[in-house]
């Protein structure tokens, strides 16, 4: 592996990290906050409108995923010339989809809202306004994805990391802020969250415009081109959409069964989960643009190592968060919440489980998007997901048990995986069934097997701050040690070696 590269790796994953603290510091306090000042009721209601909304911006994630694909793929060619054309079709495609969006979610998604959300009757007004603005804010984001996009193939991680940081510290200020006498402190939440999405778009905007010079606005665009990225855009979108239908379908199917308090209990576990995600998204961030430039520049050895390395890591060190969390769910919820809906505790472990199955999925993904052909992955990807929606439907009719949702989930993300694996060792050059078991599922199934007895060793004491500090750092220093001596091969190990002489040498 290049020496320079590696070393820039290591500054993206730095700064990444940076912001994952104060991201996650900040989110963790917001959401304690917003529930308090909201209450279950409005907080659940909030959510599983403004969730709507959501299932439709995956079509954002799939535009800015699509987007830094085509940006890295030039880079890795050393074609600069083609970045404008790229940026200018993407610019095209996202003015589309953003007019299209709002003309259903408008149409057919406030007729749903009013017909067939269990909302209360007195707050039914104040959901519809919220669904507008959220539909607004929706706009802005699908925007802004090729100017985010832009951020992340240049590898601008420290301005990504900045503005990423400053969205939270403003949601920060909102719910400390919150109530104002004499305005529904629904509303002016909505309100002011979706004055977030606008102030986001511009700062993206403004530094794209700057800094990349290249990137000049203009009609210019080739066909073949738009052609690429619409239908690359196309069959991406299925991948993230079917996360967020099951997402929002589970959350929809728990409000048609049980109501808003269940919703509470459903976003609560899922910021939980969302709190872990960004250990290993700043992981699957840093790997991800030299991965697609080595691939695309026909340096199969490297992304190869590039994506074992990144599939390790990221799962080693979410079963590292992970685990303690599981083990004290119930303890963590009382300390930060105090108050918050029974299941939550469950819906919190269940979550965690599946998050823990499907971490390996960001490196598969991407590998096969360095390829260009998608398709065949994201429709069994889809179709995989997709179907527990009407699987949870027939069971919660039969047993009218809430957990059962989650059963679904942990097996079918288990078969996902499975389809993920065999169809990028057939398409990604350089990787095959053997080197996939041998460099990623045989490492850590060993790492999972070894560190759960050692963690779980610490529970059998009395619930509290002393046990709940024995278990992080329990799990820390046994997840490091079997890491490097189960998970790294020889070299990666040599390349520490040589990373910690030279942090060595330095301080000399």
């Amino acid at each position: 592996m290049s020496s320079e590269n590696n070393k820039k790796i290591a500054k993206n994953t730095f700064f990444l990290y940076l912001r994952m603290g104060a991201v996650l510091l900040i989110s963790l306090y917001v959401t304690r906050a917003a529930l308090k000042v909201l209450g279950a009721e409005d907080y659940g209601i909030y959510n599983v409108v403004c969730g709507f909304v959501t299932l439709f911006g995956a079509l954002n994630l799939s535009l800015a995923t699509c987007v830094n694909r085509f940006y890295n793929y030039e880079i890795g060619k050393g074609e600069n010339g083609n970045l404008t054309i790229v940026y200018n079709t993407a610019l095209l495609i996202q003015f589309i989809i953003a007019l299209f969006l709002c003309l259903f979610l408008e149409t057919v998604g406030l007729w749903y809202i009013n017909n067939h959300m269990v909302i209360p009757e007195e707050k039914l007004d104040v959901a519809n306004i919220i669904y507008h603005i959220s539909v607004a804010s929706l706009a802005f984001t699908v925007i802004q994805a090729p100017f985010t996009a832009a951020v992340l193939s240049f590898e601008k991680m420290d301005f990504y990391a900045v503005v990423s940081v400053l969205d939270v510290v403003l949601k920060l200020v909102i719910v400390v802020l919150l109530p104002v006498d004499g305005i529904d402190t629904l509303l002016l939440y909505a309100l002011l969250l979706g004055l977030i999405s606008v102030i986001n778009f511009l700062l993206n905007f403004a530094y794209c415009k700057i800094k990349f010079r290249q990137l000049v606005v203009s009609f210019e665009y080739k066909k073949n081109v738009f052609k690429s990225m619409l239908s690359f855009i196309g069959w991406n979108f299925l991948d993230p959409i079917s996360y967020n239908v099951r997402g929002q379908g589970c959350n929809i199917l728990l409000n048609s069964f049980f109501g808003p308090i269940l919703n509470a209990a459903y976003t609560i576990s899922n910021q939980v989960a969302s709190a872990l995600d960004t250990f290993t998204v700043s992981i699957s961030t840093a790997f991800r643009p030299q991965l697609i430039q080595s691939y695309s520049g026909g340096n199969y050895q490297r992304s190869t190592k590039l994506m074992l390395s990144m599939s390790k890591i990221m799962y080693c060190l979410y079963l590292m968060i992970s685990l303690p969390v599981i083990i004290e769910s119930e303890y963590i919820l009382d300390i930060w919440l105090v108050d918050y809906p029974k299941f939550a505790v469950n819906f919190t472990i269940f979550i965690l489980v599946v998050k823990q199955l499907n971490v390996l999925n960001p490196a598969l993904s991407t590998s096969v998007m360095a390829t260009g052909d998608i398709k065949k992955y994201t429709i069994i990807s889809c179709l995989t997901i997709c179907s527990i929606i009407p699987l949870s439907y027939i069971t919660l009719k039969l047993t009218n048990n809430p957990n059962v949702v989650y059963y679904w989930m942990i097996i079918l993300t288990i078969v996902n995986q499975i389809f993920c694996i065999r169809i990028t060792c057939r398409q990604f050059k350089g990787l095959d069934m053997q080197a996939y078991v041998s460099g990623v599922l045989r490492p850590c199934t060993i790492q999972t097997i070894l560190l759960i007895p050692i963690v779980f060793l610490s529970s059998f004491l009395s619930e509290g701050l002393f046990r709940l500090i024995l278990v992080c750092t329990s799990s820390g220093f046994a997840s490091i040690l079997l890491f490097y001596l189960f998970t790294l091969n020889k070299e990666e190990k040599n390349l520490i070696h040589s990373i910690c002489v030279s942090i060595k040498t330095r301080i000399k």
